[in-house]
């Protein structure tokens, strides 16, 4: 008996020294004496953004740019796309919470509906932020949620001012929204209706209004639609390029398109800068998606460095015939 417990014990110490020999279990933070900041930095960096829709090549634009200097500065990037419906912009912020994004970052075009995104960000631990339309009451004070945009206020000021100094006497808007839900369509908006109300311009009225979801085939057949209903149109704004240059197309196919008309744009893409510069399209206003993106990657770098990051403002700009041509690399 006592020789069957002598081996048993002999077997237990050689099976103790087996996992002895073995892959040892990773220290915690607490026992390698790693703070929290420098163990992350060790690790890979994550960071996800939801750009609402591949049919914007605003949006387009300003994710391939996230990608590119994410990418430069060594951080895996996640990218996805939910056509501006709530729920799937939802899932999509878990979906890359579920694959260990450090920050979400997403253009939520409905503040309100949104903020469960804040919710499942608290819960993962993760930073927030809210790319050019923040979430309610800054995500309803999460203190990991931060801002990166521009003021969509400010840059619909902008284009009324424009229209201030540039529209005749009792001239007609047709405007073209995105749509109602659209928290950044309707803060440009509000800015141009200020900006021309504070130009002391009341001879301005809105003859029409329509959602387009800043969608080229909404676009189109709104403005198809006004030319059958309206017998002088001479002023055109939009919340976007993707429904301003459509509408141009859509009047020179109806033959209405003259030097009288007035098209007002925004984001100043490519096209509708060559839109400009041809004499077609008569302002836009400037989103700089380029230094968008590299203001969020500087507040992913602020946060991986374990430093406090800080809102990010880029501001908007207008461009016409006058300086178009500044804006040529853009």
């Amino acid at each position: 008996m006592k020789r069957a417990i002598s081996i048993l014990v002999a077997a237990l110490m050689l099976v103790g020294g087996l996992s002895a020999c073995g892959e040892p279990a990773a220290p915690s933070a607490e026992e390698s004496g790693a703070d929290s900041a420098s163990a992350g930095s060790a690790k890979e960096f994550i960071i996800g953004c939801e750009y609402s829709t591949s049919s914007c090549v605003y949006c387009m634009n300003f994710a391939n740019a996230i990608k590119e200097y994410g990418e430069a500065e060594g951080m895996t990037v996640l990218l996805t796309q939910a056509n501006r419906d709530v729920y799937t912009e939802i899932s999509n912020a878990e979906s890359m919470l579920a694959q260990r994004a450090q920050v979400v970052g997403g253009i939520w075009d409905d503040s309100d509906a949104c903020m469960p995104v804040a919710t499942a960000c608290a819960e993962a631990d993760a930073w927030c932020v809210g790319l050019l339309n923040g979430l309610t009451d800054r995500a309803d004070g999460y203190e990991k949620y931060a801002y990166v945009g521009s003021e969509n206020y400010d840059g619909g000021y902008l284009q009324g001012q424009w229209l201030a100094e540039h529209l005749p006497q009792n001239a007609e808007i047709f405007y073209m929204a995105s749509h109602d839900g659209d928290q950044q369509s309707l803060a440009r908006e509000e800015g141009m209706l200020t900006a021309l109300k504070d130009a002391g311009r009341d001879d301005v009225t809105v003859a029409a209004r329509e959602d387009a979801h800043n969608n080229r085939d909404e676009g189109l057949k709104i403005m198809e639609n006004w030319l059958q209903a309206y017998d002088n149109i001479k002023c055109v704004v939009t919340t976007a390029d993707e429904t301003a240059l459509p509408a141009i197309e859509a009047m020179k196919a109806a033959d209405r398109f003259d030097g009288d008309v007035i098209v007002a744009g925004f984001d100043a893409s490519a096209e509708a800068q060559d839109s400009i510069a041809a004499g077609e399209m008569s302002m836009s206003v400037l989103q700089d998606y380029k230094a968008q993106a590299k203001a969020f990657i500087e507040l992913c770098i602020e946060i991986r460095d374990g430093k406090e990051p800080t809102d990010k403002i880029v501001p908007f700009s207008a461009v016409d015939a006058s300086n178009v041509a500044d804006y040529k690399d853009y």
